[in-house]
């Protein structure tokens, strides 16, 4: 007779294997939803995270240059400058150059574009490091007012990963990439050429990611530039240094006229979402820092007001995404990319009647001094 111990020396049985299978299969099927979620969870906190640093960034930028939300330097002005930058108190047509470097960011001269099409696709598709203009590059403006950047001229340290979405993992790879690079020695490339020079080349050429949050360009621009009824509106200017001056502002935090409705940064590339890769696309959940420093994260296609041109309460945005799709084209709209009414517009709902549309403080700007 088989004793309990003789029947566990035989070990299990071909069927008792294979209901073990099957039971650890299904175990697992129904933890992975969780276990995605969990970890998606995880990384928009870490988002919020990043966003929230930040939002102390731009209090920290804005307390040192009499409440202005960030922007390129002004140039210093003088021979072989104003040609080329602006003169003396406007914010410098390029930046991050070797003759003015910032902080730890010197490339070659004349460095990085401020500013050229606030809302067409090449802004649209300014999201690697060789077709940067100022709304992908904020983060160097930021670099020097970030507590958690202890030493804003090393290379390498204003490369932090506060800039990357912990998602984003081509960021992550060119950016290590990058300062793998710095720290052989190597200096920063060329801007706008289609392959990065050694020991950059080979790695990730000309599609080098650039951060995975973009700063909203009507917070450089001037507000007339998102009215209906202006001259010259956003859909059609192109910025030149001999209009820089007219459209491209240093505009302060009381020219947001709604702070809690108007969003300055947010997730570029939403990958926090499954099979969804912008911050546009339905479903896509997108960290977003607003007006008031505080942080959210909401699905925009959802969440975001729509396109209102008409006054005193200007809201939503002005343009939209257009794909081929079976069946037709699918239109989405570009909430926060060029929104009606600048700063003077909203993107989301916020508690409260809005105040009252002023012109004189939507135009208000600081005294240099």
């Amino acid at each position: 007779m088989k004793t309990l111990s003789d029947r566990s020396s035989a070990g299990l049985t071909l069927v008792e294997v294979v209901v073990l299978v099957v039971v650890l299969s299904l175990a697992a099927a129904l933890a992975m939803p969780a276990l995605g979620q969990a970890r998606r969870a995880a990384m928009n906190a870490q988002c919020q995270n990043n966003l929230g640093a930040q939002a102390k960034g731009f209090g920290n930028y804005a307390a040192a240059n009499r409440s202005e939300l960030p922007n390129a330097p002004v140039s210093p002005g003088g021979a072989g400058i104003d040609a080329i930058y602006g003169p003396k108190w406007q914010t410098q047509y390029y930046f991050a150059s070797r003759a003015l470097p910032l902080a730890a960011f010197d490339f070659p001269n004349p460095g990085i574009i401020t500013m050229q099409n606030p809302a067409n696709n090449n802004a649209l598709n300014s999201v690697t490091w060789n077709s940067m203009e100022g709304p992908g590059g904020y983060f160097m403006w930021l670099v020097p007012y970030m507590d958690e950047i202890t030493q804003p001229k090393s290379k390498v340290a204003a490369l932090s990963d506060v800039f990357l979405a912990p998602s984003d993992a081509s960021g992550l790879a060119n950016w290590a990439a990058i300062r793998k690079g710095l720290l052989n020695g190597s200096a920063y490339p060329p801007i706008r050429r289609n392959e990065w020079p050694s020991p950059y080349a080979g790695q990730f050429g000309a599609f080098a990611r650039l951060g995975s949050y973009r700063f909203a360009s009507c917070a450089m621009l001037d507000y007339r530039l998102f009215l209906q009824d202006s001259p010259t509106t956003v859909f059609n200017v192109r910025i030149r240094p001999s209009n820089f001056s007219s459209v491209v502002r240093r505009n302060t935090l009381a020219n947001i006229r709604v702070p809690s409705g108007k969003v300055l940064l947010w997730q570029w590339f939403t990958s926090c979402t499954p099979d969804v890769s912008h911050w546009f696309e339905p479903n896509a959940l997108t960290p977003v820092m607003l007006g008031d420093g505080s942080v959210r994260t909401i699905v925009p296609f959802l969440d975001g007001l729509p396109g209102k041109p008409e006054g005193p309460d200007f809201t939503g945005p002005i343009l939209s995404a257009s794909f081929i799709a079976q069946g037709g084209t699918v239109h989405y709209p570009l909430h926060f990319f060029a929104t009606w009414g600048g700063l003077q517009g909203r993107d989301l709902a916020s508690p409260g009647p809005a105040p009252v549309f002023d012109p004189a403080a939507a135009w208000a700007t600081p005294e240099q001094d």
